[in-house]
C-alpha cells in the first residue's frame, strides 16, 4: 500500500517536470500531455526491462495514464499562475 502510494506520487512528480519542460518549449496540450506520459513511464520501464519483470508497470496499471495525463493538465493551468504570483514566493 505505502509502496503504491509513493510509486504514483514519483510517478506524477515526473510527469509534472515532464509537463513544464514541453510547456518551456511552447507544445500543443497533446504534446505536454505526450511528454508528460514518456517522462514518466520511461525510466521505471528501462528499470522493468533491465530487472526483466514483465509485464511492464504502466502495462499491468494502464489508469496510471490517467492520472498522468491529469497531473500534465492541471501543470499546464496553474504554470501561469506560478509565474504571476512568483514575486510572492521570492527569498532572500
Amino acid at each position: 500500500m505505502l509502496f503504491d502510494i509513493l510509486y504514483l506520487i514519483g510517478l506524477t512528480t515526473v510527469g509534472i517536470t515532464g509537463a513544464l519542460a514541453a510547456g518551456r518549449e511552447k507544445m500543443d496540450i497533446f504534446g505536454v500531455i505526450v511528454i508528460a506520459e514518456i517522462t514518466a513511464f520511461g525510466g521505471g520501464s528501462v528499470r522493468d526491462m533491465l530487472l526483466g519483470h514483465y509485464p511492464l508497470a504502466w502495462v499491468e496499471n494502464p489508469d496510471h495514464f490517467l492520472i498522468i495525463a491529469c497531473a500534465a493538465l492541471l501543470t499546464v493551468v496553474i504554470a501561469p499562475l506560478i509565474k504571476l504570483f512568483s514575486h510572492y514566493f521570492r527569498t532572500i
